[in-house]
């Protein structure tokens, strides 16, 4: 499914190119949790705009493979898919949460002589007596609050005061000024925000708040639609109670990324630093009268992304490839370590290599806990042309329950299920789809992977 090329070719040797000099790129990895696509402008985060997307390289096609909090982060650490990495729920179970940390970017890089350091919230199911794996200096916490969280660090338990965002954003700042000298490195600053609560900063409570885009989609279920998902698609309007919010915490992260970026830049770094900012998972906010996450609606599974690259991608350039999060650590791995050893085969590519093209973006989720989340699992293709879906069921054997088809190029915003409409002339080829489909959820690696 793509022009296939090798991860060393893709990234260059250890003279990078960045800045003009021989040294490797430091490397910072921006990650915020349930931030909704549409939410990075000139006007809503503008450091981070300038930065990243007027500076960098943005990718307005790219998806999250999985869009949930656990299995995307460990998706984004190690390049592989959910169903590789044993981290299918945010849950410490025996049934959903098996990450073999030693196969993350940390550890290839730390391995290699990079100093590590990895600052916000972590993996909800992680055991945070533990230190995490490969990082020389950390404080991680499992989020989903922005006041009072406990920070697993090198010092022990730390509550902070305040903002928890701003500590982690200290810690990133401690941890550049105290790095001068000591080669290259590679950061994790993972934010709390925007995720619920809403509770911004008090200098941002009442700032302004630019009017969303609402979609067509929004209040209108698909015909055809799961019925499962249908009996919970209840949200009638687009819930600008959760825009807002998002806006004024994200205000506040804008500024705490300006922050670190000037941090880099007074160490004389910036030119031989690459910057990557995302999220971990989209969120609907009234599309198909869905509110949420976990589930296989653009909303729910496109975020915001961009990298800032000096010497290697051109300021204000576009990718329109479709890109997925399990292209992250293999982008990282390209230009930072080319010859890692790795410990299993990556299922994405660098972004850095403009030979290959991925025909169709895979998705996936897995429901462990369906007496707690509601949301059923599924498995999901989609190209520029078309999205199909198949639903499955929570008994075992597993199986299709369900499936939906849309057509991209007349259906957009995804209105009409052809497969649960008045005719059948307009219906796929599902069983083509089905084995495509399947194909892609059984993968491991080049060149089986989409």
């Amino acid at each position: 499914m793509l022009v296939l090329a090798l991860l060393a070719s893709a990234g260059g040797g250890c003279s990078s190119g960045f800045g003009g000099g021989s040294s490797r790129p430091n490397v910072i990895l921006f990650i915020t949790d349930d931030q909704t696509v549409g939410t990075v402008s000139s006007e809503t985060m503008p450091n981070t705009w300038r930065w990243m997307w007027k500076g960098g390289r943005s990718y307005p096609n790219f998806s999250i493979s999985d869009p949930l909090c656990c299995p995307s982060r460990m998706t984004i650490m190690s390049g592989r898919y959910a169903h590789n990495t044993g981290v299918i729920d945010n849950l410490s179970s025996a049934i959903s949460f098996h990450p073999d940390m030693r196969s993350t970017v940390q550890c290839y890089l730390e391995g290699s002589g990079y100093r590590t350091a990895f600052y916000g919230k972590y993996l909800n199911g992680w055991n945070f007596n533990r230190q995490p794996p490969c990082v020389d200096r950390y404080a991680i916490t499992p989020g989903e609050q922005h006041y009072g969280l406990d920070f697993t660090t090198n010092d022990g338990v730390v509550t902070p005061s305040g903002w928890d965002d701003t500590y982690v954003t200290n810690q990133a700042l401690d941890f550049l000024r105290a790095k001068a000298g000591d080669g290259p490195w590679f950061m994790t600053v993972s934010f709390m925000a925007p995720h619920s609560p809403y509770t911004p900063l008090p200098a941002v409570a009442n700032a302004p708040v630019p009017a969303p885009k609402i979609s067509p989609a929004v209040g209108k279920p698909a015909p055809g639609m799961y019925p499962v998902v249908r009996r919970h698609a209840d949200a009638t309007e687009f819930d600008t109670r959760i825009w807002e919010g998002e806006i004024r915490m994200l205000r506040t992260v804008d500024q705490e990324v300006a922050q670190i970026r000037e941090a880099i830049a007074a160490q004389g770094d910036l030119d031989n630093t690459i910057a990557i900012f995302m999220s971990d998972n989209g969120l609907m906010l009234g599309e198909h009268r869905l509110v949420g996450k976990r589930l296989p609606y653009p909303e729910s599974t496109d975020v915001p992304f961009a990298i800032s690259a000096p010497g290697r991608l051109a300021p204000g350039s576009v990718d329109t490839r479709l890109t997925s999060n399990v292209d992250v650590a293999p982008t990282i791995l390209a230009a930072a370590d080319p010859g890692a050893t790795l410990r299993y085969p990556l299922d994405g590519y660098s972004l850095f290599d403009s030979r290959w093209t991925r025909k169709l973006q895979y998705g996936e989720s897995f429901n462990v806990r369906p007496d707690k989340h509601w949301e059923p699992p599924w498995r999901s293709i989609r190209t520029g042309d078309y999205q199909f879906i198949e639903w499955l069921s929570q008994t075992f054997p597993e199986h299709t329950v369900w499936r939906e088809y849309y057509d991209l190029r007349t259906d957009p915003y995804e209105l009409h299920d052809l497969l649960h409409d008045d005719t059948t002339a307009n219906d796929p080829r599902v069983q083509r789809l089905h084995e495509k489909l399947v194909k892609a959820a059984f993968c491991a690696g080049h060149p089986s992977c989409p």
